[in-house]
């Protein structure tokens, strides 16, 4: 998945973005070899690959190589080969989870966030509010329960990891979040394939919204699961 919008894909105001920032230069290269594993590439079919010129190119090649991201290696066949470290795909993953509430559908998983906040507070008669600490609004209930609420836009793995992330987070940082629900506009969101809410760690609840979706039905569901303690 892109880190961030696309660079034809326009902003709100129909803007087109005609640059790539260096947070998805860094992604995409970093994607690139990693799929390539132990073998490695070559760096002639990754600036390619890359659609860099030779300046740029060794610039980013520089600084994935300093931060230890990347290494070379020597290939008798094939000459030097770049391939990724174990802090590389430490780095990737932590992209991932960016990509995921960084994005040019974020804005629509976040009015998906707000409507199924809404629904289950209604369900519950709890009080909603704007969260400031690390999701978008909290559910407060009156024995003092909190229920974090978070839009995102990622594929179906993406989401459980960043699922299991906020919870982490949450812990480190002694922020009280009890549970945890995730709505997720999909890559394929437009096909109007909504699956069933999952449920991840007895904590989160993940539930895909798309063209088909059914607010109520689904909120019903989530109210249940919530109600339940999250847990199938």
């Amino acid at each position: 998945m892109a880190l961030g919008p696309s660079p034809r894909e326009p902003y709100e105001d129909g803007s087109l973005r005609r640059y790539r920032s260096e947070c998805i230069i860094v992604n995409d290269m970093l994607s690139i070899i990693e799929k390539h594993g132990n073998r490695g590439i070559k760096k002639t079919p990754l600036m390619n690959r890359m659609n860099m010129n030779s300046n740029s190119f060794k610039v980013y090649k520089a600084m994935l190589e300093n931060a230890g991201l990347v290494e070379r290696r020597k290939e008798d066949a094939r000459g030097e080969v770049l391939v990724i470290t174990g802090a590389g795909k430490l780095t990737l993953n932590i992209m991932e989870m960016l990509s995921c509430v960084y994005n040019a559908k974020r804005h629509i998983a976040r009015m998906y966030a707000e409507k199924y906040a809404d629904l289950l507070a209604r369900h519950h008669g709890w009080v909603k509010e704007k969260d400031t600490e690390l999701v978008d609004y909290v559910l407060v209930s009156p024995n003092g329960s909190r229920l974090g609420v978070l839009g995102a836009a990622c594929d179906s793995k993406s989401v459980v990891k960043l699922a299991k992330l906020v919870k982490g987070l949450a812990e480190l940082n002694n922020i009280a979040l009890d549970k945890l629900v995730i709505v997720n506009v999909p890559e394929d969101g437009e096909l109007g394939y909504v699956p069933e809410p999952l449920v991840v760690d007895g904590y989160a609840v993940i539930v895909s919204s798309g063209a088909s979706d059914d607010g109520e039905e689904v909120g019903k569901k989530l109210a249940e699961l919530v109600a339940a303690g999250a847990r199938a």
